[in-house]
Formats: structure tokens, C-alpha cells, sequence
């Protein structure tokens, strides 16, 4: 899912999935290129995005891309 590092930004690739969860996600904001900021890494794992915090499982059931971005 999520494989950055406590404090790392990185920026949504792809997100793939059940339709029903990812459009979930998309509904919350989280769509390919909007960065993300990992708050907590493991499982469960906590992102930060717009200033929110979403948790999620490995067993979710999505696969989420992410590239990890310089200096972030």
C-alpha cells in the first residue's frame, strides 16, 4: 500500500481496487497526483491529506501507488 517513511510526502500514483471503495476515496480527495504525508507507517498506516488523517489496513483490499517525492 503505502510504502513511505513517518514524515515523508509523497504524491498519489495510482489507486486501484474495489470500485466502490476507491471512489470512496476519491470522494475524500485522494485521486492520482494530490500529495499525501505519512503520518504513522506499518499497519494500520495513518496518511495526512489536506489536512485530514485517513487510516488504512493492509487487508483494505486497495492498492495504493505512491511516489515518494525529494526533500519531502
Amino acid at each position: 500500500m503505502f510504502r513511505l517513511a513517518a514524515g515523508q510526502v509523497g504524491e498519489i500514483a495510482s489507486i486501484s481496487g474495489d470500485p466502490s471503495q476507491v471512489h470512496r476515496l476519491h470522494e475524500l480527495g485522494m485521486y492520482q497526483g494530490i500529495k499525501v504525508t505519512m503520518v504513522r507507517s506499518g499497519t494500520p498506516c495513518v496518511i495526512r491529506l489536506a489536512g485530514h488523517k485517513l487510516c488504512f489496513r493492509q487487508n483494505d483490499g486497495l492498492e495504493i501507488q505512491v511516489n515518494p517525492l525529494a526533500g519531502g
